[in-house]
């Protein structure tokens, strides 16, 4: 007699989907959301803790992005008074996008101007992205994908970089990836499967996204369409399926016509206003009097970089402001022979897999924001749209590996898991230490974020109304003035009030080209010129004491020595880098 028991098939015999693995059929929708839980917990945790460090200090760029956003709190207008700008605001009269501008605004109502209201954006874009990487790989590949690219992009040197400063292009990872994540809820054609049909509703919220985020840091400007219409190219037999139906082509048509409708508007000012175009033209990789076959050859010899050892592994870019620790990288290593098995894993699915050639047409694609200008290396900020890309990538290339072992030689597979776990755990160990140790005491990191400066700030804040005047030094300093905006919670509204002084550059020694200089606001003076000299001349001159301020370098002796410093501020090293004098005159 036959047992009227049912059998039951292990786990080892089902059928294994595209989604998961084999014998993970049992890893609930639950527990995946726990995992990504605990990932956006360590992506939040690393990228707002200790904000005022890693890097130190407030870069030039930092400031004037943090200054300008405490004047439209306060006034409606930047520093140069105009009245909610949209397409870009003029600093140092050159063009910067007003993206975190407006960001930082409910944090400074709520939290006032500082460092870490200034870089709280950045950081809050950053776990965003980290939350979007995870969708995207989840729809484009696998659950398993989307919380491996979560996972590294969480911890990743370049991203986390990125997000821990103020600078305009800090939320460029966020603005690259957000158009695809929305045309992946959208369902429009970039994924290899189809959850919904097509809604015009969803993809004009997507083409508005897009547009949206056109209006970022320049770099994204011009990778976010050259990008988008290539991944449109690739996968052309699926939006031409979808434009042969009404709702399709309803569908496309609102999306079209809501990208268009936001980035229209900024494609006609960049073409109208030379501000906007000013920064690229004077930084163009060729010479005016090149020949077009000698202008590609300079474009074409930019691109190869990119995917160096040197840029992506072992010192990133070489500027002060934009590199990582000292003996790192953009990428772990670990991520190396991922990235190599991500592209066998895309090109062995070229011609069946939509997701693959999207994936593929970002990597080749990412430097594209990057070619048209001169640099020592490769650009730290302007090759920012291609982090999410590669770091899926890797995503890619770790968990098909790991699918394919585990579905042939599982023992194998465990043992590399748990190896490969270790390895990762301890280089971002070992990073991240460096990261919040030993890269804030670096020299040029403290020079090159004003720490000093923003020190001597606090010392003269609470004294600046008894001061008569103020003259702070212009050597080793990028445009002061900010700094100074800054460290002294500075009004807006005095700022518009206050006497200011300006010239063109560039100085004698051919600094500050092309830019504004600030000389003088109120009773700041800034030292660059003989323009301060005649200044002090007139405070001897004018028949009553005042009460004056120097804040220079060590080696800079206000008035023939015959006054003692009354402060130091002192570099990690211990060496005086301001010295602070303080008398009647």
């Amino acid at each position: 007699m036959k047992s009227s028991k049912k059998k039951h098939r292990s786990p080892q015999s089902k059928s294994t989907s595209d989604a998961t693995f084999s014998g993970f059929q049992r890893f609930g929708r639950r527990k995946e959301i726990s995992m990504l839980i605990c990932i956006l917990a360590l992506a939040a945790f690393v990228r707002f803790y200790h904000p005022t460090q890693s890097p130190p200090g407030l870069n030039v760029d930092e400031c004037s992005e943090v200054w300008n956003a405490q004047c439209l709190l306060k006034t409606g207008m930047d520093e140069h008074g105009v009245r909610w700008p949209i397409f870009a605001s003029a600093q140092y009269a050159q063009a910067i996008d007003t993206v975190t501008l407006y960001l930082q605004l409910p944090f400074q109502f709520f939290f006032g101007m500082n460092a870490a209201t200034g870089r709280a954006p950045s950081a809050l874009c950053g776990v965003l992205t980290v939350f979007l990487i995870y969708y995207v790989g989840r729809r484009m590949f696998c659950r398993w994908t989307g919380l491996a690219a979560a996972a590294l992009l969480a911890v990743n040197p370049w991203h986390l970089l990125q997000s821990r400063w103020a600078h305009e292009a800090s939320v460029v990872p966020f603005l690259a990836i957000a158009p695809l994540a929305a045309m992946l809820w959208a369902n429009l054609p970039f994924g290899d499967k189809e959850i919904r049909p097509l809604n015009p509703i969803r993809a004009g919220l997507a083409g508005a996204v897009t547009g949206i985020c056109t209006y970022g840091y320049l770099g994204v400007r011009l990778w976010i369409p050259v990008f988008y219409m290539a991944a449109v190219l690739v996968t052309w037999r699926a939006w031409w399926e979808r434009l042969r139906t009404r709702q399709g082509a309803i569908a496309i048509g609102a999306f079209l016509l809501m990208a268009m409708l936001f980035f229209g508007p900024l494609l006609w000012a960049t073409h109208s206003n030379p501000l906007l175009t000013k920064r690229a033209g004077l930084t163009w990789v060729w010479n005016p009097t090149d020949s077009i076959e000698t202008k590609i050859g300079k474009v074409l010899s930019r691109y190869p970089g990119h995917f160096g050892l040197s840029f992506l592994f072992l010192q990133g870019d070489p500027d002060i402001s934009f590199c990582p620790p000292q003996g790192y990288g953009y990428f772990c290593w670990y991520t190396l022979p991922l990235m190599i098995l991500g592209l066998a894993h895309c090109f062995a699915r070229l011609k069946s897999s939509r997701t693959s050639r999207v994936l593929l047409t970002w990597v080749i694609l990412y430097p594209a924001a990057d070619l048209l200008s001169e640099h020592p290396a490769m650009h730290a900020l302007r090759s920012l749209p291609g982090i999410c890309g590669l770091v899926l990538l890797s995503a890619v290339g770790l968990v098909f590996t790991m699918r394919w072992l585990w579905q042939r030689k599982r023992a194998t597979a465990i043992v590399l898991a748990v190896g490969a776990s270790a390895i990762v755990l301890v280089s971002t160990i070992r990073f991240l230490d460096t990261f919040f140790g030993q890269f804030n005491s670096d020299l040029r990191k403290y020079l090159v974020g004003h720490v000093d400066l923003l020190e001597a700030c606090q010392w003269l804040k609470p004294r600046l109304k008894e001061e008569d005047a103020v003259f702070v030094t212009g050597t080793g300093m990028g445009h002061p003035y900010t700094t100074t905006l800054v460290g002294l919670q500075y009004d807006p509204r005095q700022w518009f009030l206050d006497v200011k002084q300006t010239m063109e550059g560039p100085l004698p020694n051919g600094a500050y080209r092309n830019e504004e200089i600030v000389l003088r606001y109120g009773k700041m003076h800034f030292m660059f010129d003989a323009s301060a000299r005649s200044d002090i001349e007139q405070l001897e001159r004018n028949g009553h004491p005042d009460r004056v301020v120097f804040i220079v370098r060590p080696w800079e002796v206000p008035l023939g020595g015959r006054f003692s410093p009354v402060q130091q501020i002192l570099d990690p090293e211990g060496n005086p880098s301001l010295v602070i004098y303080e008398f009647t005159i």
